[in-house]
C-alpha cells in the first residue's frame, strides 16, 4: 500500500518554462517534498525559501540526457526476469537499492513532458528528481526580495533617463549597452554560485524603455535648437545680404560683376561698389580672419565704415588708414585684408591700394595672358594702431578685365584633396577673355565650384570682375 499521495503539479511562468513547483495544491504536498520528508531530509517548510505563491524554485541538475540515471521500464522487467533465472540482465538491478526512484512517461509530445529553460521538451519525473534533488542538495534558488526588486528596478529607471548625461548619444548608448551586460553577468553568477535569482527581464526592460525615452527627448531637444539656429542664421544671411551693393552701380564704359558663397551660412568675405565724387566709382574686396558670425560682425562692421569713409576721404589710402584706426580701436581682436580700386572717369585710370590682399589681376582681349600686379600697399588692416598704405596709379585700357578675388577660391579642394591654386585659376581667366564682366564671373566661380564637388568650401568664396570696354 501507498505510504501516501502527493500532487506532482508544477508552476508554468509567463514565458511558458517551468521553473517553480507548488509545495502545497488541491490539499496534497508536492510529491518532491513528501519524499524529501519521508527520506529524513525536512522536517518542516520553515526552511524553505518559497515565493509569495507557496511555490518553490527548481535547481535543475543539468539536461535529462547528462543528469540521473533512467531506464525504460521495458529494460527493467526484461532485466529482472533475467536474474530470476540466474542470468545477467541488461541493466544492474543494484541500482536500484537504497535509491529514490520516480516512475512516469519520457516520451515527447505526451502531458508528462514540459518546457524549461534547459529543453523544450524536459519529463515530469525529471522535474520530480529535480525538485526531490533540490531538497536532498539544499541549494535552494533564493529569489530576490520585493524591496531590492524595487530598488534595482528605480536605480535602472534613472540610469535609463539620465543617459543625456553621459555625453554624445553613442557614447550614452554605449554606457547603458555596459550596464546591461554587466548586470547580466552578476547575475547569472550570484545564480549560478549562491542560487541566488535576481530578476534581469524588468529591469533590463526598465533601462532600455528610460534610455529610448531621454535619448529621444534630448534628439527632439536638439532638434529643436537646431531649427532655431538654423532660422536664427537664415535671418542673419538675408541681413548680410543687405550689406552687399544690389544692384551693383555701374559707370559709363565700366561694368562690374561680382558674387560672394560662404564657407557657412555666414562669411567673412565682403565686397562693395560705391560712387563717390563726381565721376567716381569705388571698387573694394576685403576678408575679415575666422569664418562664422564674428567675421560677419566685423565685416558689418567695416562695411558701414567703409561707405562713410570713401565720401569723405579725398584719397583712397586715407580711406585704409581710416578703416584700420577703426578696427584697431573696436578691439576685436580680428585683421582684414583689402583692396581698394578707384576708377576715375574723367582721367581714364584707376586708383589702386592694397592692404596686405592677394594682387589684382589684369588680362586684355588682344593678349589672353593674366598679369599680376602686386603693387606696393600696406599692411592688413587691425594688426597695429597706425599704418600708412602707397597708392598706385593704373590706366585704364578698353578691353580688359580686373578681378579682385579671396583666397577661398586659390584654396577650394576637390575629392583628392588638391586646390585649385592659382594656375588653375589662371587658366580659366585667360580661357574666358571673349565674356562679359557678369558671363566671366558666372563661368570662373561655376569651374571652381565644379572642381570641388562633393567637398564643403574650407573658406569663403569672393570674385569681382571689372570690365573696361
Amino acid at each position: 500500500a501507498a505510504q501516501g499521495v502527493g500532487q506532482v503539479n508544477m508552476t508554468t511562468d509567463k514565458d511558458g518554462k517551468v521553473r517553480r513547483f507548488p509545495l502545497q495544491s488541491g490539499g496534497y504536498l508536492s510529491l518532491p517534498y513528501l519524499t524529501a520528508q519521508d527520506c529524513g531530509y525536512l522536517r518542516s517548510t520553515g526552511e524553505l525559501p518559497m515565493d509569495e505563491e507557496g511555490n518553490l524554485g527548481i535547481n535543475f541538475a543539468g539536461k535529462w540526457s547528462q543528469t540521473f540515471r533512467h531506464y525504460s521500464f521495458l529494460q527493467v522487467i526484461e532485466s529482472y526476469a533475467q536474474e530470476l533465472k540466474g542470468g545477467q540482465g541488461k541493466i544492474p538491478l543494484s541500482d536500484f537499492r537504497d535509491s529514490v526512484c520516480f516512475v512516469g512517461l519520457t516520451a515527447a509530445g505526451t502531458e508528462q513532458t514540459l518546457s524549461t529553460p534547459l529543453e523544450s521538451h524536459y519529463p515530469m519525473i525529471g522535474l520530480l528528481a529535480n525538485g526531490y534533488n533540490t531538497f536532498l542538495q539544499k541549494k535552494w534558488i533564493k529569489k530576490a526580495g520585493v524591496l531590492w526588486s524595487l530598488v534595482i528596478a528605480w536605480c535602472f529607471v534613472l540610469l535609463g533617463l539620465a543617459a543625456p548625461y553621459f555625453g554624445k548619444r553613442l557614447r550614452a548608448i554605449f554606457i547603458l549597452t555596459a550596464v546591461g551586460v554587466g548586470y547580466s553577468l552578476i547575475a547569472w553568477g550570484l545564480f549560478a554560485r549562491f542560487g541566488l535569482w535576481l530578476d534581469w527581464v524588468y529591469p533590463l526592460t526598465l533601462l532600455v524603455i528610460g534610455g529610448v525615452i531621454s535619448l529621444t527627448r534630448q534628439a527632439v531637444a536638439e532638434q529643436h535648437q537646431q531649427d532655431l539656429l538654423q532660422r536664427e542664421l537664415d535671418v542673419a544671411y538675408q541681413i548680410q545680404q543687405h550689406f552687399l551693393p544690389s544692384p551693383i552701380p555701374q559707370s559709363e564704359g565700366l561694368s562690374i560683376a561680382a558674387k560672394m558663397i560662404p564657407a557657412r551660412h555666414i562669411g567673412g568675405d565682403f565686397y562693395d561698389v560705391v560712387s563717390c565724387g563726381n565721376d567716381g566709382l569705388a571698387v573694394m574686396i576685403g576678408d575679415v580672419s575666422g569664418k562664422g558670425i564674428p567675421a560677419a560682425l566685423c565685416m558689418a562692421i567695416l562695411s558701414n565704415e567703409f561707405r562713410t569713409l570713401i565720401q569723405r576721404e579725398a584719397k583712397a589710402s586715407e580711406v585704409l588708414r581710416g578703416l584700420n584706426r577703426h578696427l584697431w580701436n573696436k578691439r576685436l581682436k580680428v585683421f582684414v585684408t583689402m583692396s581698394l580700386l578707384v576708377y576715375h572717369k574723367s582721367e581714364g585710370s584707376f586708383t589702386y591700394v592694397n592692404a596686405g590682399h592677394l594682387p589684382l589681376l589684369k588680362v586684355s582681349r588682344g593678349r589672353n595672358q593674366v598679369e599680376i600686379l602686386d603693387l606696393p600697399g600696406g599692411p592688413p588692416l587691425g594688426t597695429m594702431p597706425e599704418a600708412d598704405f602707397e597708392e598706385s596709379r593704373i590706366p585704364v585700357e578698353k578691353e580688359s578685365y580686373w578681378f579682385l578675388y579671396t583666397d577661398g577660391i586659390l584654396e577650394a579642394k576637390n575629392r583628392q584633396g588638391d586646390f585649385f591654386g592659382e594656375k588653375r585659376l589662371y587658366l580659366e581667366i585667360e580661357k574666358r577673355v571673349a565674356k562679359s564682366a557678369e558671363e566671366f564671373l558666372e563661368s570662373v566661380v561655376g569651374k571652381v565650384m565644379e572642381f570641388q564637388i562633393g567637398k564643403d568650401l574650407s573658406d569663403d568664396l569672393t570674385l569681382l570682375v571689372v570690365n573696361s570696354y
